[in-house]
């Protein structure tokens, strides 16, 4: 076995039981092994972006379930835990706008929005004319419609429903009631 093999072999022992106190609830404790996981292997970056993906998508779904919106009244611990694990993730890939792309919709997701703006920033100056770079541009172009619609920065449960639907200046916006 090769040097480099071992220091693989070592980095998804950490990657595993990050993972495994991570869907236990022991947010720090796993964030803490992927980052050794990183410091010693830096391609399992892929492998925990894909940990913040399911949990978001996890996050999403549960909110689903209750009748909830993009403002999450369920789902808040996985969503909280995406966010932790996206920026480890962004201090590694900083270069990567589909991490920031990423970031900025899980900040978006939960009502941090200066943040979120500066994640869609940093995603569209990376990518400027790729698909992620649109991406961000995109849910900004969305961030700041609602933010002038006064829609932003308001009670969670004032917002249930309310959705844009299209970012397009050729569209007319509509809210979902």
């Amino acid at each position: 076995m090769g040097f480099f093999s071992g220091k693989e072999d070592d980095s998804k022992n950490y990657f595993e039981q990050g993972k495994g106190l991570i869907l236990n609830g022991d947010l720090d404790e796993g964030v803490k092994l992927f980052r050794k996981a990183i410091g010693l292997y830096p391609n399992i970056t892929n492998q925990i972006f894909n940990i913040a993906f399911a949990l978001h998508a996890g996050a999403e779904s549960k909110n689903k379930a209750v009748g909830g919106n993009i403002y999450y009244s369920d789902g808040i611990v996985e969503l909280e835990t995406a966010i932790a694990i996206m920026e480890l993730l962004s201090e590694f890939e900083s270069n990567k706008a589909d991490v920031w792309l990423k970031l900025g919709v899980l900040y978006d997701n939960h009502c941090i929005f200066d943040k979120a703006i500066k994640a869609y920033k940093t995603a569209a100056n990376l990518d400027p004319e790729g698909p992620d770079g649109a991406d961000a541009l995109h849910n900004l172009g969305i961030l700041y419609f609602n933010k002038g619609r006064g829609i932003l920065g308001t009670k969670r449960e004032e917002n249930k429903g309310l959705h844009v639907y299209s970012a397009n200046p050729n569209d007319d916006f509509v809210k979902a009631e």
